[in-house]
């Protein structure tokens, strides 16, 4: 018998890992989406109590006065103030908490689904629909001061805004630089790795530097050759002749006669 024939046990054993390795991969890249969800939600629930507090401050409501009617479902009656107390951490934890939440279901489900310009009206029609489902039916029963004294139209502001921050969580994934889209035709040269990275053109004729000689070292210099200097001697000196320093004196005019 060949050995390199497979038994249907190996195969069978083989194809177990791999359903293993790729529900691991599923369940890897669903846990990533899931906390870039939460950490989007937790900065949208940030931003919504941002721009509700500033509305409640002009109003004179007082800038903690949403938390406060959150903190109604511990502490009742009592939570409900102006300005920030004890009783406005547990009010602004549950915001925290509720809405960060939603962003962890959200990316869940979303996650590569959407292109970004879907992605971001997905994310607010999420976020819409949270809060009429929440403001006009839940809280109703569980927090009845919510439901009388939250301002309308300033809330549906602060969920438009959360909606828009959600659609960012493709943003926090660990090791992607992405817009709002998750998906692979999202991705941009930026997110390109190794694999798809272009090829390296070649150099274009004519473009090909030549290098340079080296300069000469002080072994391939050539140095010409010195010429001793010359010897004399007195013997080789001609004799002067006798008479060469005798000065020619021109003939002496007599003297004129002065008479």
């Amino acid at each position: 018998m060949d050995d390199t024939t497979e038994s249907p046990s190996a195969g069978a054993a083989s194809e177990t890992r791999d359903e293993e390795t790729s529900s691991a991969g599923r369940s890897t890249s669903a846990l990533s989406a899931g906390l870039a969800g939460l950490q989007a939600g937790m900065l949208g629930a940030l931003g919504m109590l941002a721009w509700l507090g500033i509305v409640s401050a002009w109003d004179r409501r007082g800038f903690w006065h949403d938390e406060n009617l959150f903190a109604t479902f511990f502490y009742g009656d009592d939570a409900v103030r102006a300005g920030f107390g004890v009783k406005t951490l547990p009010g602004l934890a549950l915001y925290l908490i509720v809405y960060s939440a939603l962003g962890f279901i959200f990316a869940l489900v979303a996650r590569n689904h959407f292109p970004p310009r879907r992605l971001l009206l997905a994310s607010l029609i999420f976020a819409l629909g949270w809060f009429y489902l929440s403001f006009h039916l839940l809280w109703k029963s569980a927090m009845p001061l919510v439901y009388l004294l939250y301002a309308d139209r300033p809330m549906i502001v602060g969920h438009l805004i959360y909606g828009v921050c959600l659609a960012r969580f493709p943003a926090y994934l660990p090791g992607k630089k992405r817009g709002p889209g998750v998906g692979p035709e999202n991705a941009g040269p930026e997110n390109a790795g190794p694999e798809n990275a272009p090829p390296a053109l070649p150099p274009e004729a004519g473009s090909v530097e030549h290098p340079e000689p080296p300069p000469p070292t002080t072994a391939d210099v050539e140095h010409p050759e010195s010429t001793p200097p010359a010897i004399f001697r007195a013997e080789d000196l001609e004799p002067i002749p006798p008479g060469a320093f005798e000065v020619e004196h021109s003939e002496r005019i007599p003297p004129a006669n002065l008479e």
